[in-house]
């Protein structure tokens, strides 16, 4: 399966990565965005290992990453990253 990332999702790591650099440091928050980025691994390796929300869209599943919660969607041999947004944060709306 290939990943690709929506340009909402996009956005949302660079305003992470923003967030992280001046809350925690450069360093840290590159790190945290690396590991981030090497979790998409599990959703190529167990695409349909999460269950699906149709409250939230149709098709959508969630993989949590330590305070983040990655929204996706299974689309033939693709998985689109639709949203990575803080588990605090309202993310029911992708």
């Amino acid at each position: 399966m290939k990943v690709e990332i929506a340009e909402a999702a996009l956005d949302d790591l660079e305003a992470l990565y923003l967030d992280g650099a001046l809350k925690f440091g450069a360093a840290r928050a590159e790190r945290y965005q690396v590991e981030l980025v090497d979790s998409f691994q599990k959703l190529i390796d167990y695409p349909r290992s999460r269950p699906e929300h149709p409250a939230i869209g149709c098709g959508v599943r969630l993989l949590r990453f330590r305070a983040h919660i990655i929204l996706y969607r299974i689309a033939g041999a693709r998985i689109e990253i639709l949203r990575i947004r803080h588990a605090h944060e309202d993310w029911k709306d992708p």
